[in-house]
């Protein structure tokens, strides 16, 4: 996700830019019947950088420090049959003292989600 976003006003303008990557890893093992026996392991790689600046009406700029937080996290999937929510594990990895900590828990999560419905298509 990217997102970039301009504030004019009469004291000034900033601009902010923002961009969100969460990548995943998938692991798991499939039984003689071509089912998923156990849990698929998730690895997923979070990745959040914002940068931007500020401008005063007479042209001063002042960039934003930018930021760059890198999360990893790892979780348990337990895909469902057809129509049923995946369970998730307990999730480990990542650092609560970096930030986005949530974000990268929550956007995991999602894509696990998405692992588990196309996995239910295929059953």
């Amino acid at each position: 996700m990217v997102m970039d976003y301009t504030d004019q006003q009469a004291t000034g303008t900033s601009f902010l830019h923002i961009e969100m990557t969460t990548s995943a890893k998938y692991k798991g093992q499939v039984g003689d019947n071509g089912l998923l026996e156990g849990p698929v392991n998730g690895e997923f790689d979070y990745s959040f950088k914002q940068s931007g600046w500020f401008g005063d009406p007479h042209g001063a700029k002042a960039n934003n420090p930018p930021s760059n937080v890198q999360q990893h996290v790892n979780l348990p999937i337990i895909v469902g049959r057809l129509g049923q929510m995946p369970d998730f594990g307990p999730f480990d990895g990542g650092d609560p003292t970096k930030g986005h900590y949530s974000d990268a828990v929550l956007s995991s999560m999602a894509l696990g989600y998405w692992l588990a419905s196309t996995m239910q298509l295929h059953r």
